[in-house]
């Protein structure tokens, strides 16, 4: 339905949409983004910095959670005389955040430290605790359940399952030639079960026990890339195999194979909006697409 303006030819790694679907936030590179998507134009540009992996966006104001090296900030667009308003959330007493997770109602925030540190930050007592010190290794992807009891790690070859409140291990997946865990490819759904990519297919947990439910054939590739709509029971999943497919999350059946663009382009980053029919997805080489899922009805 529209291609937008590419970023420099760099992969967009994660891509959010806010609750008004008015910005869409992503990052590209070690870059973050905002754009207003009523006109296109970028309303904030920062280097070095980094999105949480889901709910950036407050429900309550649009107002965007971001990591600068140690330090957590909040931007709120189109505030008083029609800029931007900043301000400082918590500025962490470690080494520099290599990636960050907000709770569904951001009142949690949970952050791992170079060097393999985890902490959780309640932003209504204003309490940080270290919860895990683990291996010096740099993972991929971090979220919180949509509870906020718990927080997955997913590193290379592995998943680690925390509780946000004690540092309780849960579960640690180790995956070795048969599970990777990369990129956005890791979400929750309702009834507490994930959804994780296997070299190409979709694996279901039930949590916390680990049990694996049920292994779904999704792509020719590894899954880099997925998003739950809840609402409509749809899952979005993107590849190395440069296709977008819809998924019906009860069934497990297909609805849609989309190819994403030409030559040797992959799904790296989705986000649902528009209330469940549209899909915005970002890819290995800087584009940004817009994919309208009425038309799939």
């Amino acid at each position: 339905i529209e291609d937008w303006p590419e970023f420099a030819g760099v992969p967009i790694e994660h891509i959010q949409v806010a609750p008004s679907d008015r910005y869409m936030a992503l990052q590209a590179d070690r870059s973050i983004y905002v754009v207003d998507m009523t006109d296109r134009t970028i309303v904030m540009a920062r280097d070095n910095a980094l999105l949480p992996q889901r709910n950036a966006f407050s429900e309550a104001s649009d107002a965007l959670l971001w990591v600068s090296g140690r330090t957590i900030l909040s931007t709120r667009f189109g505030g008083f005389q029609d800029q931007s308003e900043e301000r400082v959330v918590y500025t962490s007493p470690g080494k520099r955040i290599t990636a960050m997770a907000a709770s569904p109602d951001q009142s949690l925030l949970g952050f791992h430290e170079r060097g393999g540190v985890l902490r959780v930050y309640d932003a209504r007592s204003g309490h940080a605790a270290e919860v895990e010190t683990g291996a010096p290794q740099t993972n991929t992807d971090i979220l919180f359940s949509p509870d906020g009891q718990y927080v997955v790690r997913a590193f290379s070859d592995s998943a680690v399952l925390t509780d946000a409140m004690t540092g309780d291990e849960s579960q640690h997946h180790t995956s070795g030639a048969e599970l990777s865990l990369t990129g956005n490819a890791v979400v929750w759904k309702t009834g507490s079960r994930l959804y994780a990519d296997a070299y190409g297919d979709l694996r279901i947990w039930s949590l916390p026990d680990g049990v694996e439910q049920e292994s779904l054939p999704a792509h020719r590739q590894v899954v880099l890339a997925m998003a739950v709509h809840e609402g409509d029971g749809l899952l979005a999943t993107g590849s190395g195999d440069a296709t977008l497919r819809i998924w019906d999350l009860e069934s497990g059946r297909q609805i849609a194979q989309i190819p994403a663009g030409t030559g040797s382009r992959t799904v790296r980053s989705l986000d649902f909006f528009g209330g469940g029919t549209k899909v915005v997805a970002g890819d290995s080489l800087g584009s940004i697409r817009v994919y309208d899922l009425r038309y799939l009805r």
